[in-house]
């Protein structure tokens, strides 16, 4: 019989909605009986302390030691011989790109891990990953699996001749209901969980939040999320400007992303490109009144045979203030989109679904060759 050995190979462990993602895959997919080892670029991080604890999950890291150092491949290689790992799965780039080689010289079926669209992507180096996914892909004959339909419908654009599947992301509901928003009269509060990067343009959010005071509602900012002292500063100076600073918050983390959403009423999502949304999913669970931009998965995730779960609008201040104002003036309406939202991710995000769809794939590569390599033995 085959190893359930899967090596998977990803940047970090750190607060990110991938990595969410990937703790939750790698604890489900440790309670069916696989082994997951997982190999990290950079060690620690809040999901490596977490993931130390599971039964069935080795972590180690390489030690990159910075984007030149290529002897990443060398050890993920000696890791495969070592630990007679069955399965190579990449999570996200440059891990997809070491995967899909390491894969190909230890004749390991390969899984590509795509959790991004090629509009999120900015840079040089991040950008020359994308562009050899396809043909790495190919050549290692992996699976592609897309987090997002946004990202399905780009990989199948591209006429990959290689297989491309959907598995979408999975969440752990919140342990408590949460206070229902817009519950009383007082300043409308508006929140975001989003790291301060310009795709997330968190400058739109502040201009829109502008808009609204100038049109007499109350209503303050904060925002959660990875920040540097430039980034900070900049969205401070333009807060200033705006003249809505007193009411403008940063912090670079939450403690518990349940008690941060339960302090606010409206989550914005104003990103430029999207996939399929952690933050967004979360604030569904939550029964949040949701503003986002019609980007990615976002029309697809707010949509509900019971009705609308949220407002997806232009990606403009206006767009956004526009409905911020609505949701001021007919609160009833935006609460009962805040419901709808919060019974659909009960039932539409499921971790199990997500871990026994990846396990399908695993099996299948495994027992019936789908990485175009057949269940391979241990290596000496």
């Amino acid at each position: 019989m085959a190893s359930r050995r899967v090596l998977i190979l990803v940047h970090g462990l750190q607060a990110g909605g991938g990595e969410r993602q990937l703790a939750l895959m790698a604890s489900g997919l440790a309670s069916f009986g696989w082994a997951v080892d997982i190999l990290t670029l950079s060690p620690g991080g809040p999901h490596w302390d977490e993931l130390r604890k599971v039964r069935g999950v080795t972590l180690e890291s390489v030690d990159r030691s910075g984007a030149l150092d290529f002897g990443v491949l060398v050890r993920c290689v000696r890791h495969i011989a070592r630990h007679d790992v069955a399965v190579v799965q990449g999570w996200m780039q440059p891990c997809n790109t070491f995967a899909a080689l390491a894969g190909m010289m230890t004749r390991r079926p390969v899984v590509l891990g795509v959790r991004t669209i090629s509009d999120a992507v900015v840079g040089f180096g991040p950008r020359l990953y994308l562009r050899s996914e396809p043909l790495l892909a190919r050549l290692s004959r992996g699976t592609v699996v897309c987090n997002s339909l946004a990202g399905l419908r780009e990989w199948q654009a591209r006429r990959p001749r290689t297989r491309v599947m959907h598995i979408p992301n999975g969440l752990v509901p919140p342990p408590r209901a949460l206070p229902a928003p817009i519950a009383r009269p007082r300043a409308l509060r508006i929140g975001m969980l989003a790291r301060l990067d310009p795709v997330k343009r968190h400058d739109v959010v502040l201009k829109a939040l502008a808009i609204v005071r100038r049109e007499g509602v109350e209503a303050t900012f904060v925002n959660w999320g990875a920040e540097t002292a430039r980034q900070r500063a900049a969205l401070e100076r333009l807060a200033r400007e705006l003249g809505v600073s007193d009411d403008v918050e940063f912090h670079a983390s939450y403690g518990n992303v349940w008690d941060a959403l339960g302090q606010i009423d409206v989550f914005v999502s104003a990103s430029r490109a999207e996939g399929m949304s952690n933050s967004l999913m979360e604030a569904m669970a939550a029964g949040r009144v949701i503003v986002a931009t019609d980007a990615g998965d976002t029309r697809d995730m707010l949509s509900s045979p019971e009705g609308p779960c949220g407002f997806a609008v232009d990606g403009d201040a206006d767009g956004i203030a526009g409905a911020i104002l609505h949701v001021s003036a007919n609160p009833g309406l935006a609460r009962s989109y805040a419901a709808t939202a919060a019974r659909k991710a009960a039932h539409a995000f499921s971790v199990p679904a997500m871990v026994q769809a990846y396990e399908s794939v695993y099996t299948s590569a495994l027992s019936h060759g789908e990485a175009g390599i057949a269940a391979p033995p241990p290596m000496r």
